[in-house]
């Protein structure tokens, strides 16, 4: 037995302390680690996967929670067994019985995904074959394939083909699989990840049900606007009309996304359009700070009561609100059940302490859907009203080395968080 793994039961009391958040932060000794002067993850057994990347082996001193079967994980700011983030996937193809593709995934399905910066594998047929120091370090710009991520690369996966395949007696290929993922957070990630592509707009309700808010819409097509779910359901919103000029009914619209805190076409500002653009600043903080139901106290002009009694806000309180920060329209004929009163309420507050907000991690943010249709020479027509939905800002910007099986993975022998494991190309019949 290796004295990493002595030490095992020896540490077994000191528990895990601190998060990592990249590779240069000092590790921490576990239970599951072995030795507190060690780096990587401790562990000497080397996990054996198959097919397109399913756990086959695993070690017998059952470390590895993974059941059999499950998929290989790349995992980013590993030190010890119970630090990491899970980033995504390696997924392998057998193309032929000597050659393989190999595929880096990270997640999908999640709201702001990881993107690669850059991504290495080295594929050998024994430990000795992999690249590494003296000392035992693996030296990821010298593996046998390599993407650097070009500038403006958006792509949440990369795929290396045709990967020549050199087997062990056993069977086996000798595999170390490394990226580098970052994470943008804050207004810039959002603006970021929200999508530019054409999406579907699906009006069902105005106002809508329980009269929480102006429009309930369903977006379709784009992407974690699609798959955000704040209470609703799955892409589902109760949002607000920002342009009293245009028309809406209950039906499907081709539509454009667009950020509240990006430079607007000039198609969708002026007269006509939204007048008012530069309060979008503090229609975010309004989002952030008042809703349907809310207790306030009605205000004849700011710093003046009106009555004594707290009142509970319409939607069409918060609807007018809107509209006085960015519309010249003043028919609200529409509207019923708000007074002048709460919204005074509203925009002395937000006239106040709205103006160069920026919202925060775990704050809201204001996303515009424009129904229009456009062309190559950026000739808009709106078809429709435009809206907005809000949806939670990421945190902020992270970036991490991730390594294949990084968290269960065998360590290299150096001091380092590098890890390598086992794959045959065949899985066994069950």
């Amino acid at each position: 037995m290796s004295k990493r793994l002595i030490y095992l039961v020896l540490f077994a009391l000191l528990g895990a302390f601190v998060m990592f958040q990249s590779c240069s932060d000092t590790p921490v000794t576990t239970e599951e680690t072995a030795i507190i002067t060690d780096a990587g993850t401790g562990y000497t057994f080397t996990n054996t996967f198959c097919g397109e990347g399913k756990l086959q082996i695993k070690s017998p001193l059952g470390y590895n929670p993974q059941a059999l079967g499950s998929q290989l994980i790349l995992w980013g700011g590993v030190g010890n067994a119970v630090a990491g983030t899970e980033v995504g996937n390696v997924y392998f193809y057998p193309t032929s019985a000597t050659t393989m593709n190999v595929k880096f995934e990270f997640n999908q399905g999640v709201m702001y995904p990881y993107i690669p910066t850059s991504i290495h594998l080295d594929v050998a047929s024994s430990y000795a074959g992999l690249h590494k120091t003296k000392q035992g370090n693996p030296i990821p710009g010298q593996f046998d394939y390599k993407f650097e991520v070009p500038e403006g690369y958006t792509q949440p996966s990369y795929t290396f083909e045709n990967i020549p395949i050199e087997l062990d007696a056993d069977g086996n290929v000798w595999v170390a699989a490394h990226a580098g993922g970052t994470y943008f957070g804050g207004i810039g990630g959002f603006n970021y990840y929200l999508p530019n592509n054409t999406v579907q707009l699906v009006v069902q309700g105005n106002p809508a049900p329980s009269s929480q808010a102006y429009w309930k819409f369903t977006i379709n097509n784009a992407g974690f606007i699609s798959t955000y779910d704040g209470g609703y359901g799955p892409g589902v919103y109760y949002g607000w009309c920002i342009d009293i000029d245009h028309t809406m009914g209950n039906q499907s619209y081709p539509a454009q996304l667009f950020s509240s805190y990006e430079a607007l076409p000039s198609w969708l500002t002026g007269p006509g359009m939204l007048e008012y653009p530069e309060n979008l600043d503090k229609v975010n903080y309004l989002i952030n700070n008042f809703w349907t139901g809310k207790l306030v106290q009605p205000l004849s002009s700011c710093g003046v009561p009106y009555g004594t009694t707290l009142q509970a806000l319409t939607y069409s309180d918060i609807q007018v609100a809107i509209w006085t920060l960015l519309e010249n329209n003043t028919n609200y004929s529409g509207l019923q059940s708000w007074n002048q009163e709460k919204v005074n309420a509203i925009l002395c507050d937000v006239n106040a302490n709205g103006e160069g907000f920026a919202p925060g991690c775990n704050d809201k943010i204001v996303f515009i859907v424009v129904p229009n249709i456009g062309n190559t020479i950026s000739v808009q027509l709106i078809i429709g009203q435009p809206i907005i939905g809000e949806v939670v800002v990421p945190c902020q910007d992270e970036s991490m080395t991730c390594w294949g099986d990084g968290k269960y993975g065998a360590g290299f022998l150096g001091n380092n968080w590098g890890t390598y494991f086992k794959y045959r190309p065949v899985c066994p019949t069950p």
